[in-house]
């Protein structure tokens, strides 16, 4: 499998925030070492969902069972000279949603902004509750957009945050505004 991501240790700094400008590239061999690593990671979960799958349609209850899998991060393997979790790029902020359900469309919405925080809202829903009831959640149901495949009425903007960090990025479509509130952000590599 080809790996060349085309931001891997980007030449020009000049427009990045001044602490991100001082980074020296990152081992392209290391980098990829790492790469093949999380895939191998993958095939594992790959492995149990297959045996999870089986055994759903084995007792009867694979039409009858909501499964979402969600990432609570991306990496970057050397974007940006980067390599961390913990900063605004898409590498690390855009991570995958995978949900499956008895009347779910089939089909995949690459510009649909859902956040973590609509899982509540969304299981209280699948389980017949009304997520509104008598409770403040910040996201919102997806179940109806999961049924009908249709997310044109859903949010257009989606704001996250790493306070520790000191960042808030603001995604709209395919652009980000990012804030570094922090005066001197961290340089964890975790």
């Amino acid at each position: 499998m080809s790996w060349h991501p085309p931001a891997f240790n980007e030449k020009d700094m000049s427009d990045k925030a001044a602490f991100l400008r001082s980074h020296s590239p990152q081992d392209q061999h290391k980098m990829r070492r790492i790469w093949e690593g999380k895939l191998e990671e993958l095939r594992d979960v790959d492995d149990e969902l297959r045996d999870l799958m089986g055994l759903l349609a084995d007792t009867g209850q694979l039409d009858n069972t909501v499964i979402m899998m969600v990432s609570d991060n991306g990496y970057l393997l050397g974007e940006h000279r980067l390599f961390q979790k913990k900063q605004p790029y898409e590498e690390s902020t855009g991570i995958p949603f995978v949900v499956r359900g008895p009347g779910f469309a089939a089909g995949t919405s690459p510009k649909a902004l859902v956040s973590q925080v609509d899982l509540m809202p969304t299981t209280l829903a699948a389980a017949g509750l009304d997520p509104d009831a008598h409770r403040a959640l910040d996201g919102r149901s997806m179940l109806e957009n999961l049924r009908s495949g249709d997310w044109s009425n859903w949010r257009r903007r989606l704001l996250s945050e790493d306070p520790k960090a000191g960042w808030a990025q603001l995604r709209e479509g395919d652009l980000a505004y990012i804030d570094y509130y922090s005066p001197t952000p961290p340089s964890s590599t975790t």
